[in-house]
């Protein structure tokens, strides 16, 4: 018959997995000195080390695609909720339903018309700072 494995034998086997010496704590007490197995300890750390590095960069992308994919879900809820709105706008008469195709030609139609908009307030501007700032050089002249 096989006896269980109880929890004194598990922690048994994992001293023996991390510390070779049958006594805890012997590798720091007496180091090994044999240049070979410290050169295989160093390369497996080495191993370990770039193999963490490795899951860490997957997890980073596969962290930054999942942000991605939110904003492109996120995008795609803003884009139904317009088109909503602009079927609701559909049911109201005498409004006109935004055409998507048009998007760039609308978007530079209200630029050159806000651009229009800001010109003719700073052509007024302009006007109305005009006769004061011509005052100050009617003065000069007056002077001379």
């Amino acid at each position: 018959m096989t006896r269980p494995v109880t929890p004194q034998d598990m922690f048994d086997l994992w001293q023996k997995m991390v510390n070779p010496g049958a006594y805890p704590l012997q590798s720091l007490m007496f180091p090994v000195m044999d240049a070979k197995e410290l050169e295989r300890k160093i390369h497996e750390l080495e191993v370990v080390e770039h193999w963490l590095k490795a899951n860490l960069n997957m997890l980073q992308l596969s962290i930054k695609s999942l942000e991605y994919q939110r904003q492109v879900v996120q995008g795609g809820e803003r884009i139904r909720a317009a088109m909503d709105e602009g079927a609701h706008a559909a049911d109201k008469p005498g409004e006109e339903i935004p055409n998507p195709a048009l998007w760039a030609w609308n978007m530079m139609a209200q630029a050159g018309t806000d651009a229009a908009e800001a010109m003719g307030r700073a052509v007024e501007a302009a006007q109305a700072a005009a006769p004061e700032a011509a005052k100050p050089r009617a003065r000069a002249r007056k002077k001379k």
